[in-house]
C-alpha cells in the first residue's frame, strides 16, 4: 500500500530539472491546456486570449502616460502650464487603468467558467481511459502510478487556466515594458532582464520544494486514504 520510490529516480528528477527545462516546457503545456479550454467552450477561450492581448496594450499605453506626465511636470515653467501640459497624459493613465480594470473583472469570470468546464472534460478523459484499460492492467504496478499521476492532473486541470493565462498576462506585461524602455533607451533593457530574473528564480525554487514535499509524502498519503476507506465502511 505505501510505494516508496527506493530507486530514488522521481526525486533526483525533481532536483535536477532547471530554468531552462521549465521553459522548454512551458510552450506545451500552455498549448495542451489552451487546446483543452477550447474544446470544451471555444468563445471563453477567444474572449480570455483577446482580453490578456488588450490587457497588454494597455499596459504599455500605461507606460507611455506614466512618462508623459513625469515629463511635462518636472519640466521648468508656470505650474498650471504643466499641469495643462500634463493632462492628456494624466487622462490617458487613467482610462488605460479603468480598461485594465474591466478586462481583470472579464478575465476572472472568464476563468471561473473555464475551470470547472476544464476539470469535468479531464476527469471524464480519465474515467474513460480507466475503463477502456484491461483488467489484468491493474496488477501492473507502473499502470497504476501512471493512473495515479493521471488522477492528480485531472485535479488541477481546473488551476491550469488560471495559471496559464497568468503566464500569458504577465509576458505581455513583459512585452509592453520592454517596448516602451526601448522606446526610451535600449540600454534599459538588460535591467528589465535582471530585475524579472530574481522572482523566477525564487518560484522555480518553490515549485521544486512543492514537487519534492509531495513526492515524499505520496506513500503516507496512499496508507491514509486505505485506512480511511476501511474505518468508513
Amino acid at each position: 500500500m505505501r510505494y516508496v520510490d527506493l530507486t530514488g529516480s522521481r526525486e533526483a528528477a525533481g532536483r535536477s530539472i532547471r530554468l531552462r527545462d521549465m521553459a522548454r516546457r512551458l510552450p506545451q503545456l500552455v498549448r495542451r491546456s489552451l487546446a483543452l479550454a477550447w474544446q470544451v467552450d471555444r468563445r471563453a477561450t477567444i474572449g480570455l486570449l483577446l482580453c490578456q492581448a488588450v490587457t497588454g496594450v494597455m499596459q504599455a499605453l500605461g507606460l507611455v502616460a506614466i512618462s508623459g506626465t513625469l515629463t511635462a511636470l518636472l519640466t521648468g515653467g508656470d505650474v498650471y502650464d504643466r499641469l495643462l501640459q500634463a493632462w492628456p497624459s494624466v487622462a490617458l493613465l487613467a482610462g488605460a487603468a479603468g480598461v485594465r480594470a474591466l478586462l481583470s473583472i472579464t478575465v476572472s469570470w472568464l476563468s471561473s467558467r473555464l475551470g470547472p468546464l476544464m476539470s469535468r472534460e479531464a476527469e471524464h478523459m480519465l474515467l474513460t481511459g480507466c475503463v477502456e484499460a484491461e483488467l489484468c492492467a491493474y496488477d501492473d504496478p507502473d499502470f497504476n502510478r501512471a493512473r495515479e499521476a493521471a488522477d492528480r492532473g485531472a485535479q488541477v486541470t481546473g488551476d491550469l487556466i488560471n495559471e496559464g493565462q497568468d503566464l500569458i498576462a504577465s509576458s505581455a506585461s513583459f512585452v509592453a515594458g520592454a517596448l516602451v524602455l526601448a522606446g526610451v533607451n535600449w540600454m534599459l533593457l538588460p535591467l528589465l532582464i535582471a530585475a524579472s530574473l530574481p522572482q523566477a528564480l525564487a518560484q522555480i525554487s518553490a515549485a521544486r520544494v512543492r514537487y519534492l514535499a509531495n513526492l515524499r509524502s505520496n506513500g503516507d498519503l496512499r496508507m491514509l486514504s486505505v485506512l480511511r476507506w476501511h474505518i468508513y465502511t
